[in-house]
C-alpha cells in the first residue's frame, strides 16, 4: 500500500521540526522553500502543513509565515513514546520477553 505523499512530506517536516526547529515560536521555512527541498508541489506541502497545524506541531501567523508551537517539546516527548511503544509491541508479538528487549537495546544502545 503506498502513502499518499502529503503524508511522507509531513512526516519529514515534523522530523526536521523536531531537529531542526526545536524552539518554541520559530519560524520554519515555507511552503514553497519545503517543495523546493522535497521536489513536490507546493498544494502537497500546503496539505502536510495543515496535518501539522491540527496535530499542533506549527501555527499560522497570518502572512508571515508557520511558526513551531508553543508545546514543541511536550509534542516530541509525546511522539517518541508512541514510537516506542509500537517498538515494545512489535517485539513482544515477535515473543521476546521484557528482560530479552531491555538486553536487545541496552546492546543497541552500547554499539
Amino acid at each position: 500500500m503506498n502513502t499518499p505523499k502529503y503524508l511522507e512530506i509531513a512526516e519529514l517536516i515534523r522530523m526536521d521540526i523536531f531537529v531542526k526547529y526545536t524552539k518554541a515560536n520559530q519560524l520554519i521555512p515555507s511552503i514553497r522553500r519545503y517543495a523546493q527541498i522535497y521536489n513536490v508541489n507546493p498544494n502537497t506541502v500546503s496539505h502536510a502543513f495543515r496535518l501539522l497545524e491540527a496535530d499542533n506541531i506549527i501555527y499560522s501567523y497570518r502572512t508571515r509565515g508557520y511558526y513551531v508551537s508553543e508545546d514543541i517539546q511536550k509534542k516530541k516527548e509525546e511522539y517518541g513514546r508512541k514510537y516506542a511503544k509500537h517498538l515494545l509491541n512489535v517485539l513482544q508479538r515477535l515473543g521476546y520477553s521484557d528482560v530479552e528487549i531491555e538486553n536487545m537495546i541496552e546492546e543497541v544502545i552500547k554499539r
